[in-house]
């Protein structure tokens, strides 16, 4: 049997964790944490289908070391988003930023030593003992077959954010929920792609979905100025 796309995506994303990690964990570099966690991201959306391919397949619990480690680094995650926010406003009338940076730097050293804490006592190798289970999963499917159920994940998905968009008026309490779920849409389409090649361009696809993360981004990066502001 061919070896599946599924897995060569879990492979490929597992190995950008692990390469990613030490950057974050020794340097405290601003991209090295961006990067792993992104990757994890990518990753849990592969756990999920997988749990609605095969319904033995608990995404929930088989992610749960993934899950500590995307958590571990949001702290510092958000302090570097936020550096980047008070250079944004820098000129702007009545902004604080001599002060907010101040702040930052405070809040930064503490989640970095929090995070080196952590980073210590955490085995990355144990995220690799998850292949089996995912392999059982969804690694034996026939050809034929994964596509379809992939694209059967990704239309629910996508129908999902369209209501949840339509629902909720851009209200801000929703905001949230629609930009996870947008992310989640984006690489479900990439697992798509890799299991139905030559199915289509995708490019103006990503292209929109692009502008969505980007202005939702910004939006979640000014809501996390505003608590800290606060």
């Amino acid at each position: 049997m061919e070896r599946s796309p599924l897995i060569e995506y879990f492979d490929t994303w597992l190995g950008k964790t692990i390469e990613n990690f030490p950057l974050a964990a020794d340097l405290h570099d601003p991209e090295g944490v961006h990067d792993y966690r992104v990757a994890l991201k990518r990753l849990k959306a592969l756990f999920r289908l997988a749990g609605t391919i095969e319904p033995d397949f608990s995404a929930r619990n088989r992610f749960r070391e993934f899950r500590v480690l995307f958590k571990a680094g949001e702290d510092l995650r958000d302090i570097h988003i936020q550096t980047g926010v008070a250079d944004d406003f820098a000129d702007a009338s009545g902004f604080p930023v001599r002060e907010y940076r101040d702040y930052l730097a405070g809040l930064e050293r503490d989640a970095a030593e929090r995070f080196d804490r952590f980073a210590a006592c955490f085995d990355i190798g144990v995220l690799g003992k998850r292949r089996k289970a995912l392999v059982r999963a969804v690694g034996t499917l026939e050809p034929a077959v994964l596509p379809r159920r992939v694209r059967e994940r990704f239309n629910r998905l996508f129908g999902d954010l369209v209501e949840k968009v339509e629902r909720s008026g851009a209200a801000d309490e929703e905001m949230h929920g629609i930009r996870i779920l947008a992310k989640e849409v984006h690489y479900v389409r990439e697992m798509l792609d890799a299991c139905a090649p030559g199915g289509g361009d995708s490019s103006v696809f990503f292209a929109k979905l692009k502008k969505a993360h980007q202005a939702l981004g910004r939006w979640h990066d000014c809501e996390v100025a505003r608590s800290y502001l606060a």
